[in-house]
């Protein structure tokens, strides 16, 4: 099976009614990939444990940056068109920092949100 790397923030959004979901480009590109049949990883920065989103999103393997926060998003519709609003940040995702990321990876996905992702030639030496 293919091995699909993401590198991006897992996201808190904040939904009107209260609470939130967690949301971010490489969690639904993630689980669009592991359902086409990869093998998929996600490197991340945020708060949440390992095993919490293993837990959550089984299907996905995770690896993390430690942070104190997760990012935080809120979404409002307004009259002039949707406003984003950040009220959390996590770290910078830098690979070095998660020692069991896989290195045998047909497919590198660099999905930021929030510049948490160094330029990617900056990123690929982190891999070496």
């Amino acid at each position: 099976m293919n091995r699909y790397l993401l590198v991006g923030y897992l996201t808190r959004d904040l939904i009107p009614e209260g609470g939130f979901r967690f949301g971010g480009a490489v969690l639904y590109a993630g689980l669009t990939v592991r359902r086409l049949g990869f093998t998929t990883h996600i490197l991340t920065s945020a708060a949440e444990s390992r095993e919490e989103l293993e837990h959550l999103f089984p299907e996905l393997f995770w690896h993390l940056c430690p942070a104190r926060q997760t990012t935080v998003f809120e979404n409002r519709e307004g009259p002039s068109g949707r406003m984003q609003r950040v009220w959390a940040r996590a770290g910078r995702i830098d690979p070095r920092a998660v020692p069991d990321l896989p290195l045998e990876i047909e497919i590198l996905h660099l999905a930021p949100v929030l510049d948490e992702v160094p330029p990617h030639g900056d990123f690929l030496q982190g891999l070496k």
